[in-house]
């Protein structure tokens, strides 16, 4: 028996400070990345899809849309 089926791996592109919406005062971010891959095994082997930006708050875990840093 084969198992197949897919994954989104995450990374971490950038770090910065940003004004956050959830928490209302300056939080530093990481700029991240998600990506769906095919899996054979439980093990990531072919990209599927493009890359995902999102914002995501280091204090609150919140994720936002890149535009966010422009505020």
């Amino acid at each position: 028996m084969i198992f197949i089926g897919t994954m989104n791996l995450t990374r971490t592109r950038d770090r910065g400070n940003f004004y956050c919406p959830t928490c209302a005062v300056p939080q530093s971010y990481r700029l991240r990345a998600r990506r769906p891959f095919l899996t054979i095994y439980f093990i990531p082997t072919v990209p599927i899809g493009g890359a995902e930006e999102f914002v995501q708050c280091d204090q609150c875990r919140s994720s936002w849309d890149v535009s966010v840093l422009t505020m």
